[in-house]
């Protein structure tokens, strides 16, 4: 029986290992926000450690929305591309600490320059 539980444990281990390596993640991850596009301005937003997908992308939208307001005074921006990777790790759950698998998210997100001289 115990044999059986520590097998079980490897498969679940091993299929739970996460996300691809940080070299399969976008070059613009990376590079972060590119200030230098003649037509827009690139901000990446970033989330992790969230306890399902789609709550890691509203949140890493949220934070390229937030940057957004903050350096440029301005609301919003189009989402070019996204990424979103799933780990093992740990989130809170009331007075808890669960390890799970949790999603981390990054967004690239656009605003046209020629809008940021009209505000």
């Amino acid at each position: 029986m115990l044999r059986r539980l520590s097998l079980l444990s490897i498969v679940l281990l091993a299929g739970c290992r996460g996300s691809p390596s940080e070299s399969a993640r976008p070059s613009w991850i990376k590079r972060g926000s590119n200030l230098e596009h003649p037509d827009y301005v690139y901000v990446v937003g970033t989330c992790r450690g969230q306890p399902d997908a789609d709550r890691a992308r509203r949140c890493a939208v949220e934070d390229a929305n937030q940057q957004l307001r903050t350096v440029f005074n301005v609301r919003g921006g189009l989402v070019r591309d996204e990424h979103h990777e799933s780990r093992m790790g740990s989130i809170s759950r009331g007075n808890q600490t669960v390890f799970t698998v949790v999603h981390d998210a990054w967004v690239l997100v656009a605003y046209p320059r020629s809008k940021l001289g009209t505000r």
